[in-house]
């Protein structure tokens, strides 16, 4: 039986919102595989992130990675 506290537990299960994504949702190309924030880039794959996925360090190294192309361009 599935914990009951452990609401990811049961596949689709809507009932959590802490999933819901704030701040810019961009999408990453890397033009080489790369790991980066506990997060896999592989080459060529787009990959969407949103800014809360990450804290404010590990979103600037995300961004400022040149490897990784960021769609559509933040300023």
């Amino acid at each position: 039986m599935p914990d009951p506290k452990n609401k990811k537990a049961e596949p689709g299960n809507d009932a959590d919102d802490s999933d819901v994504r704030k701040g810019p949702v961009i999408t990453i190309t890397a033009s080489e595989s790369r790991r980066r924030c506990g997060r896999r880039f592989p080459k060529g794959q787009p990959v969407e992130v949103a800014e809360s996925d990450f804290n404010e360090g590990q979103w600037r190294e995300i961004i400022a990675d040149p490897v990784l192309k960021i769609t559509p361009p933040i300023d």
